[in-house]
Parts: C-alpha cells; structure tokens; sequence
C-alpha cells in the first residue's frame, strides 16, 4: 500500500510539559503525522511558521503575550490552508466556538489526553485535516515538471476591499492560459511563451498581490518550483511588495538562493539602535538605520517584536510628554507599512524637539536621563549625578527634567520604584524586605512609608489585597 504524504504538525502551549507530553506519548506516526516543532506563544508560533511548513497546528487558547484566538486569527491571515484544533480545558467553551468561528476544525480537551484517547484522537484529526485538504487543494497533485523556460505567477498575501487576484485572473482570462496552474492558495502560475507583460490589465483598486516573470525554469519538477513561490510568499513578498501595478522579473537560480538568518548578536544589536532613539535628532541616520533594518534578513516576526518594543519605550519616554500614545498596528502587510509608521514615529518626535522651548540636545539628555532611570531605578540614582553626567548643573538639570518629563525628577523615580514594587508585591513570593532592596530602598521601614504614602496601603496589604 502507497504510503501518504505525512503531515507536519506544530503544538502550541505555553505549559512546556504538555508539549512535551504530547509529542512523546502520541502515536504520530501511526496516523502519518510528523511532529516538526513546538512553541510556548504564539508570537514563537508565528515566527516558526515563516520558516517551515506546517499543515496542522494544535493551539492551547489561554497563553501569555498573544492568546490562542489572537495566534489562530494571525495565522489564518498568512497562511490560509493552515489547519488549527484546539487543546481546551472544561472553562473554554466560550472560546471553543470563538475558534470555531475562525476556522478550527476539531477541540480536544485536555482532559481526553489518556492512552486509551490517542488513537481515536489521532485518527479524528487526520481524517479531517486530510478531508480539508482535498476540498482546498492542498494535497499533490501530482509529479511533473515544468514545460516552459518562462512563467507567469501571481501571488496574493493579503486583500483589501475586492479580491484583487481574483479580478486580475478573470479580466485577463488566465484561467485559459497554458499551463495554468493554482499552486496554493494565493499563489499561481502559467506559461508566458506567446504574449508579453504589457498586455495585462490591472485592476482599478490593485492590492495584495505581486504579479511577476520567473525565467529558467524549464525542466524544474513542480515540487521544488512550488516550494519555491511558497517560501517567496511567507519570506520576501512582505519586504517587495509595493502596490505598484508592474511586472517584476524574476530568475528562478536567485530566487532558490537562500540567506542567512540574522543572528541574535546582529539582531540585539539592531534593535538597540533603535531604541536610543538616536535617530530622532538626525534625519540621515534615521534613512540609514531604516535601510539596514531592510537588508538585515530578519523574519517578520522579529522586525514586529522590535516594532512593540519601540511603541513602548516611545510611549514611556515620550507619550508623557505629548499626553497621547503612538499605536502600533496589530498587523503589518508589508515593509512600506512599517516605513510609513516609523516614519509618523519620527515625525512625531521631531516635533517635540522642533516646538519644545529647550534644545535638541537638551531634549535629548532629558529622554536620556529618564531612560536610565526605568533601566537603573534598583541603584542608588540622584539628581546630580545624572546631571553631572549630561554636563548640565543640578538646578538646570531639576528645571528640565520637571518640564519635559512633566514631574520632578525625584516624583519620577518614587513613582518608577513603586510601580515596579507593585509588580513584585503580586508576581513574586519575595520578602517585603527583599523587595525594597530590589527597587532601590536599603531601608525596608522607609520603602514601607513611601508605598502606604503612595498607594494608601502597606506593602503587605497591597499585596493580601491583589
């Protein structure tokens, strides 16, 4: 019997042991399914998926930094034949139909997870994924290679309003081309041996899409030229998509080529030179750092957890300043959006500088200070020495501060230790003594009488409370 194209599975959870669990007391094999990696988030699920194939995902739904529903709905976005189940416990109900209702084709409950559960569970969900499959296309069909020396592809990431793709392949008859083919959803292609580019039309409202020429494939088999567009799909459309209504050319050797993923030095490195903030007084460096974030190769999960990490840092140096927050999208299409949106970042700060009765350089200073005060607020942290270090004097340096920031430099930093205080009063089995030395107080008594000053209630109330 003619063995069936295994399945690649991913399991979501944030509880380690019941990855573990799963992967290795399930009788994947049995059923044609390959476990090909585990996440703690869904963030980590994300940037998984941009890097392998993956037709099932078994998600928990109660996660932390991005939740089950958000990940599905995420994941669904990017990769439309991606099959999800859900892992629940008896209080999920609600957000069982919630899954449901965005695609999920199966919940198990944790509870189910027995030996004498596997094989049925196992067999449910094969069938069903198989099932699905079929239905969308997504199976082989077939061995073969390609005919022509040239092709046309299309590829859809993504839609806004009417269905771009679908307008383009029925006004210009592509269907009807040789060759045609629909590799997967939001990906197809057909020969260009009789006519040429030019004679396209694009739609009106032409979005989401990358319509191109890919030369020298004659004789490549289709597995390896679909798994080609498939990686060009989840790696480079986001970084070459433009909107623009063009033919871009391709070679088929130098779309195969993979690059190296940027490493985690590279990648703190970078993400440090935009947190400085830097940037902000200099138009040319923000144009430099802005190319170099382009050509580092980073996955687009990466560049979005530099994104949140610069909407909170701006948001706590400088949202004090302005009274209002600069948001992050919850999801960007492609690299223009991000380049757009930092470009409002700039924008923004440039005008606080620019309307701002102090100079940049003092501006600067200020944000500086204040930045090492959220990072260093456990040390022993004066005015003056700060202000000793930004060569500005102590009185000066008092006036700043109070103007930019909005409170007293010595307010900023009761306020700082309190809040995080607060954090390890709830989140931590720390002493009460033990937390006053971790935000910086050496005398317990007296970080006692500053929280009850602060928050109405002692360390130890505040924390039975919560």
């Amino acid at each position: 019997m003619r063995r069936r194209k295994m399945l690649n599975v991913l399991i979501v959870d944030d509880d380690k042991l019941t990855r573990k669990g799963l992967i290795a007391s399930m009788p994947w094999d049995k059923y044609e399914m390959k476990i090909v990696g585990e996440a703690g988030n869904g963030i980590a699920a994300l940037e998984f998926l941009e890097k392998t194939q993956v037709d099932l995902v078994l998600s928990d739904l109660e996660m932390p930094l991005m939740s089950g529903l958000e990940f599905i709905q995420k994941a669904q976005a990017r990769y439309s034949r991606l099959k999800f189940a859900v892992l629940t416990v008896h209080s999920d109900f609600d957000y069982i139909q919630q899954a449901l209702r965005l695609g999920a084709i199966d919940y198990i409950a944790k509870v189910q997870f027995d030996q004498e559960n596997f094989d049925s569970i196992l067999s449910r969900l094969s069938q069903r994924v198989r099932k699905e499959m079929e239905k969308d296309g997504s199976l082989p069909a077939g061995k073969g290679s390609m005919d022509s020396d040239r092709i046309y592809a299309l590829v859809e990431e993504f839609s806004e309003g009417e269905d771009s793709a679908e307008i383009f392949l029925s006004q210009n008859d592509i269907r009807m081309k040789a060759g045609f083919r629909e590799v997967i959803s939001g990906i197809w292609i057909w020969n260009c041996e009789e006519d040429c580019p030019e004679e396209y039309r694009f739609p009106v409202n032409y979005n989401g899409c990358i319509f191109m020429t890919v030369s020298g494939v004659k004789g490549i088999p289709w597995d390896k030229m679909d798994a080609v567009l498939l990686r060009y799909k989840r790696e480079k459309f986001f970084w070459e998509y433009t909107g623009i209504k063009e033919v871009q050319e391709k070679d088929y050797q130098e779309m195969q080529r993979k690059e190296e993923p940027i490493d985690e030095e590279t990648f703190r490195e970078l993400k440090q030179r935009w947190l400085s903030f830097q940037w902000i007084t200099e138009e040319s460096l923000f144009e430099k750092i802005c190319f170099d974030l382009k050509k580092s190769n980073i996955t687009v999960a990466k560049l979005y957890h530099i994104m949140l990490a610069m909407e909170n840092a701006w948001n706590q140096n400088y949202g004090i300043v302005t009274e209002e927050r600069y948001e992050l999208p919850s999801e960007f299409h492609a690299w223009q959006e991000i380049e757009h949106w930092l470009e409002g970042m700039y924008l923004r700060t440039s005008g606080i500088f620019s309307n701002n009765q102090y100079s940049n350089e003092v501006v600067q200073s200020i944000m500086e200070a204040k930045r090492y005060v959220d990072e260093h607020f456990d040390q022993h942290l004066v005015s003056s020495d700060l202000a000793r270090h930004f060569h500005l004097s102590r009185s000066y340096f008092s006036i700043c501060f109070g103007k930019i920031v909005g409170v007293p430099f010595n307010e900023y930093l009761r306020g700082v230790r309190i809040d995080r205080a607060r954090e390890y009063l709830v989140k931590t089995a720390k002493t009460i003594g033990e937390i006053s030395d971790m935000v910086g107080y050496e005398d317990e008594k007296y970080f006692s009488k500053v929280f009850k000053k602060m928050m109405g209630m002692s360390p130890a109330e505040y924390r039975k409370q919560s």
